[in-house]
């Protein structure tokens, strides 16, 4: 009966009912059409301080160069609510990259948010026929206005997939049943500041907790808030003001892996944990 079961939930459907019922939900849903494209969520920060820019690649090129043409990608602009700001279009080359000034299309928001970007170029025979999804999980990159080089960090959370279901991007990340805790890889206490991105890749409102450890692992500072679905939340700790070590992620999203800017006295760096 159990291996009938799992076999009939073995599909797209059967993923979303799975996590409906709690019953080993997936870290991933698969998208619900064949011809869907994945995009990861990446954080954008643009104000008097902060510039974003993405580097977009033809992917579909590199991937089928036996089939390569010019690829139109859809990028679609959230601010930190998850509400549509701005979505337009880029050609793209074969075998080419260009780079994205995100300042251009935000339509004068400032502040922060997540955005994803589509190819045309997923819906190849090839890849429906592998039962494989393009997914984009490029490279975006920060700098600070007085700066000189630019920082990277890679996407990290395959999220959205468009078309989904309904004609719209869907949301497709996985989450548990109970809070899982997340500790980031890395230690704070080289650091003066960090800050902490996260972006809500689920389809439901998230509720958040963000602990700061001292080296012992005890609690010395603690973040609290609630996240729409594709909604953003960045979150400062002052390393050296609580002699924090170690920072944890608490909630359900599957491996909510946070984007992590730390703070020196001449620089700073993005990384993931």
């Amino acid at each position: 009966m159990r291996s009938l079961l799992s076999a009939w939930l073995d599909n797209p459907l059967g993923d979303r009912v799975r996590h409906l019922l709690g019953h080993n939900p997936p870290r991933v849903s698969r998208p619900m059409r064949k011809a869907s494209v994945v995009s990861d969520i990446f954080p954008w920060r643009v104000d008097d301080t902060w510039e974003t820019r993405f580097e977009l690649m033809n992917v579909p090129s590199f991937l089928m160069p036996e089939t390569a043409g010019p690829d139109r990608v859809e990028f679609q602009i959230f601010d930190s609510g998850g509400r549509l700001v701005h979505a337009f279009l880029k050609d793209v080359a074969p075998f080419t990259r260009v780079q994205i000034d995100l300042a251009e299309h935000l339509s004068g928001h400032c502040g922060y948010g997540g955005f994803a970007c589509f190819h045309a170029g997923g819906g190849a025979p090839g890849l429906k026929a592998a039962a494989s999804h393009l997914c984009e999980r490029g490279y975006v990159g920060f700098k600070r206005r007085h700066d000189k080089v630019w920082s990277y960090v890679h996407g990290n959370q395959a999220a959205l997939a468009s078309p989904g279901w309904r004609g719209v991007p869907e949301l497709i990340h996985g989450w548990a049943a109970g809070d899982q805790v997340y500790r980031p890889q890395l230690s704070f206490d080289d650091c003066l500041a960090a800050e902490i991105f996260l972006t809500n890749p689920t389809a439901r409102r998230q509720a958040m907790t963000l602990n700061a450890l001292d080296a012992a692992r005890n609690p010395v500072a603690r973040r609290r808030a609630e996240i729409p679905p594709g909604g953003s939340i960045l979150v400062d700790f002052d390393i050296r003001a609580y002699d924090i070590r170690y920072v944890e992620c608490v909630g359900r999203p599957n491996m909510w892996r946070p984007v992590v800017f730390k703070h020196y006295e001449t620089h700073f760096d993005v990384l993931h944990s």
